[in-house]
């Protein structure tokens, strides 16, 4: 049997990886079970006799290979195509990116395909107020707004930061108590955005300049501006989708924004 895992969302990619060794070993011996680096010398010599190896009381076999796309073509291929109809052998692989067209069977039946692409919308929102629930923190509606902005398209740093607000604010969270943790940006930084809301345009110019000092990226400061700026999510979403068919820098919406 192969469980092939792809796709750029690493970290929801791992964990699954890690939830299935997990389950491996709850039900099997850690004997029948090894990690090999298909890129290694001789790595399908060990993954062999792996194979063919067996305990007197535990038959099952799980071989997790990493860096696959790494490994000699054909090698991989014929190894694979063996264990793909052997049942008590478990090939688990975990990459980035999808496979060669030489591959092409590891996105078929009767592979196990799990694919983690990056979420977006009400699914990326869910995931955060599921990764939040996980570690005993519940955040409020634009706590998640803010999360959802700030981290769009990085599982990782979400997971890092929710860590820190389990640390140290169980419960309910606000956007209000993420402002008092100074979360990723410094505690200064919250004010400025603050001010970048008043209606004079020199005020928030000048906003915008500090800003810039605090050395966050144009980007950061975009998404965070947004997420604190509900009523103007329409505009927003025109500079983005500008930014993002290379109309726009995120330097030349943010001038923009303060002059308007």
């Amino acid at each position: 049997m192969i469980i092939f895992l792809h796709g750029p969302d690493d970290y929801r990619r791992t964990k699954e990886k890690s939830a299935i060794i997990e389950k491996f070993l709850h039900k099997h011996s850690a004997v029948g079970f090894r990690v090999f680096d298909c890129a290694e010398e001789d790595s399908f010599v060990f993954l062999s006799e792996f194979a063919k190896s067996s305990g007197l009381f535990n038959t099952q076999r799980l071989a997790v290979l990493e860096s696959a796309w790494e490994a000699p073509e054909k090698e991989l291929k014929e190894w694979l195509s063996a264990v793909q109809s052997v049942k008590h052998i478990t090939a688990l692989i975990s990459e980035h990116d999808t496979p060669k067209k030489e591959f092409a069977f590891l996105k078929k039946k009767p592979v196990i395909i799990k694919e983690f692409n990056v979420l977006q919308g009400t699914a990326w929102e869910k995931f955060i107020l599921a990764e939040a629930k996980s570690r005993g923190v519940l955040l409020a509606a634009d706590a998640v707004k803010f999360f959802a902005q700030i981290y769009r398209g990085d599982s990782w740093r979400l997971a890092t930061e929710l860590d820190k607000v389990a640390l140290f604010a169980g419960g309910s969270v606000s956007l209000c108590d993420l402002e008092r943790l100074g979360l990723e940006i410094p505690l200064d930084s919250f004010s400025l955005i603050r001010k970048f809301g008043v209606p004079d345009k020199k005020v928030r110019l000048a906003t915008l300049e500090e800003l810039f000092l605090t050395r966050n990226p144009a980007a950061k400061i975009f998404n965070i501006l947004s997420a604190f700026a509900p009523a103007r999510a329409a505009q927003f979403a025109e500079y983005d989708y500008a930014i993002k068919n290379g109309k726009l820098d995120y330097e030349e919406a943010l001038t923009d924004l303060a002059l308007s």
